[in-house]
């Protein structure tokens, strides 16, 4: 039942990798999908969080349910990369016409030779993870026009960095 399980959880995220389109776009207030986010993927007793999101940030241009699954996978992976404990901090600020949301964690950091690696199907570096959490990530902010970056250091942590354009108002 526990393969069967797997198997399907598995072909079921290979399908929606292969199908992502761009969806409705609105304008997000960043700071309240994070608290949705935290919410719904709630941090354990052992990890601390500092949030850093500035009450005049402009409003994102994004799907909401795209940019909030995003930050969802990324702050449950930080979690996984600190099983016993840390710091995660999430920020926010306005560059080049973008809003940058990093997600950063204390946690055991990415080897050097998988960060080209970390955004394929398939590829993971966790026991029992399949690799397509960052790959679905990446198809869905780029079906947003932005971008994702990640930067680690090995036992040091990792941040990841989600670019979406900024909202603009038309007259």
């Amino acid at each position: 039942e526990n393969e069967t399980r797997i198997a399907d959880k598995t072909i079921t995220d290979l399908l929606n990798f292969a199908r992502i389109k761009s969806k409705e776009k609105y304008p997000v207030v960043v700071a309240d999908l994070v608290k949705q986010v935290l919410e719904h993927f709630p941090l354990p007793a052992t990890v601390t969080l500092a949030l850093k999101i500035p009450s005049r940030l402009p409003r994102a241009y994004a799907d909401p349910d795209h940019l909030g699954q995003v930050l969802g996978n990324l702050v449950r992976n930080a979690v996984e990369a600190m099983p016993a404990g840390g710091r995660l901090s999430i920020t926010a600020r306005r560059q080049e016409g973008m809003v940058a949301i990093s997600v950063q964690d204390s946690g055991c950091g990415i080897m050097a030779e998988n960060m080209v690696k970390i955004f394929e199907p398939l590829f993971s570096t966790k026991p029992t993870g399949i690799g397509l959490g960052l790959a679905i990530s990446r198809k869905l902010i780029e079906a947003n026009d932005g971008r994702i970056e990640a930067q680690s250091q090995p036992g040091k942590g990792s941040t990841f960095t989600v670019y979406v354009p900024i909202y603009k108002e038309t007259v």
